[in-house]
């Protein structure tokens, strides 16, 4: 299918749009039962798999394929040596093309126009198959020039800005002539070594038409008539992707959660004094910039962070269990019975104390109901086929 530039995406106005410009997500499974599961996720999504090539492997999995280079999907296949560091799990990353190609999909499987709402019923979809997301880059593009690049970084420079990020990058590319070349700015980074199961977010801003520029590609028409095309890029990992699409699906509106992140991540700011006629001291007391409170629309912050990571529920947990540690319970049983001891005694023996998430989750399966218990029991026993 065509990727088109035109495509504007989520919740567009004449001068601004939202857009999902990346989107890894895992799904647990069985390795004997990989292939049939990718082929269901694909055909559910409205995709061939026999589209698809063969791929180089990735993250330890001993197998990929790709639909033109923007979808690509990581499993385990049983014919060949699996590796001890890979997870009993498929991947599935879609690049900024490929969320595009996506979205006019779900145009076409539901028969709807609304990105907005075509998303939330995907992100609600994944939820329900038991999906992880593991990445989501979120973006706002500005088709008008609200925020001058330049007034930005004079004040990131200057100190006059509020954050909980410790620092901030201004990246300007050149030409092999020494002539500017793009310009980025970075509000946080991605550690060095990879983000830990915690996982980060940070802001990534720069002039998307300078891009398309560089590439000699066509821009969409509401770029090209403005002359601007700036874009504020939030990417998401590990448990802070999964929790910015939590907040979403709780929210229903991706609009509402990006500004509420987004100020949460940057305030620019005016040096404000008090009465005396001094400066304050503590930047809290300092106004924000009318031109960024416009910007964000007065939204209200959105922290995603290790509070806001979602507890895991009675079903996730046994699919973990069973895809990832009862394979390791059966081994540890069969070497007792050789060696001549009771693991499961074993596990009796410890004493354990429960976090408080798992205190929660206790809690909370004394209120499942005894059908839906059932139904999750058997099927944790049939393996999740």
């Amino acid at each position: 299918m065509k990727i088109d530039a035109e495509k504007e995406g989520l919740s567009a106005t004449p001068t601004l749009s939202y857009k999902v410009d990346w989107l890894a997500f895992t799904i647990f499974c069985s390795p004997k039962n990989n292939y049939a599961k990718i082929k269901e996720i694909l055909q559910a999504l409205g995709y061939d798999v026999d589209l698809f090539e063969s791929a180089s492997p990735r993250y330890f999995y001993n197998s990929g394929l790709s639909l033109g280079g923007f979808f690509n999907i990581y499993f385990n296949d049983v014919k060949k040596e699996v590796s001890k560091f890979s997870s009993q799990s498929i991947s599935f990353q879609m690049t900024g093309n490929g969320c595009t190609d996506l979205s006019y999909r779900l145009e076409e499987l539901l028969n709807s126009k609304d990105d907005e709402k075509n998303w939330l019923w995907l992100f609600k979809w994944l939820n329900d198959k038991k999906a992880k997301i593991t990445r989501i880059d979120l973006a706002l593009d500005d088709f008008t020039g609200l925020c001058n690049f330049d007034l930005m970084i004079k004040k990131l420079s200057l100190g006059h800005y509020r954050s909980e990020k410790k620092t901030f990058t201004i990246n300007r590319g050149q030409d092999q002539r020494q002539n500017s070349r793009g310009l980025t700015i970075y509000v946080g980074k991605m550690p060095k070594g990879g983000a830990g199961s915690k996982g980060v977010y940070y802001l990534r801003t720069y002039r998307k038409l300078d891009e398309f520029k560089e590439k000699h590609q066509l821009a969409p028409k509401i770029a090209r008539d403005s002359g601007v095309w700036d874009r504020y890029e939030i990417a998401f990992s590990k448990a802070k992707a999964q929790a910015v699409v939590d907040e979403i699906l709780k929210t229903g509106s991706v609009a509402s959660v990006y500004l509420g992140v987004l100020r949460n991540l940057i305030e620019f700011l005016n040096p404000t004094k008090n009465q005396a006629g001094n400066l304050y001291k503590n930047k809290d007391k300092w106004t924000v910039c009318k031109w960024w409170r416009d910007f964000l629309k007065d939204a209200e912050k959105v922290k995603i962070g290790s509070d806001a990571v979602r507890d895991v529920s009675f079903s996730e947990l046994l699919a973990w269990l069973r895809v990832s540690v009862v394979p390791s319970l059966r081994l540890m049983e069969q070497i007792g019975l050789e060696r001549g001891f009771d693991f499961y005694d074993l596990i009796k023996s410890c004493d354990v104390d429960f976090a408080k998430k798992q205190k929660r989750l206790l809690k909370d399966s004394r209120t499942i109901p005894d059908d839906l218990l059932k139904l999750y029991l058997k099927e944790f026993e049939e393996g999740y086929k």
